[in-house]
């Protein structure tokens, strides 16, 4: 069993038959990968809300809180700044 095989158990890989051996590709990018983490990590608390204000308020930068606020503001207004 190799680390790829381990991956794919555990549908973070696809793979496809490519002559005698697999390719393998990612399910999901980084980020996408990441969210569903912090997703885990909030669904596994009995109070979600504080544990994202503690996330936020002792991890985040203050550049990344701006970035945070940013996007937050463009997921409440999708017809602000940014829209498409």
């Amino acid at each position: 069993m190799t680390v790829l095989d381990n991956l794919f158990g555990k549908e973070l890989v696809t793979r496809r038959k490519q002559s005698r051996a697999f390719v393998y590709l990612p399910t999901s990018t980084r980020e996408e990968h990441a969210a569903r983490l912090i997703d885990s990590a909030l669904g596994a608390t009995t109070d979600r809300s504080a544990a994202l204000l503690h996330f936020v308020g002792t991890t985040l930068t203050p550049a990344e809180r701006a970035e945070l606020r940013a996007a937050l503001t463009e997921l409440d207004d999708p017809s602000g700044p940014g829209a498409r």
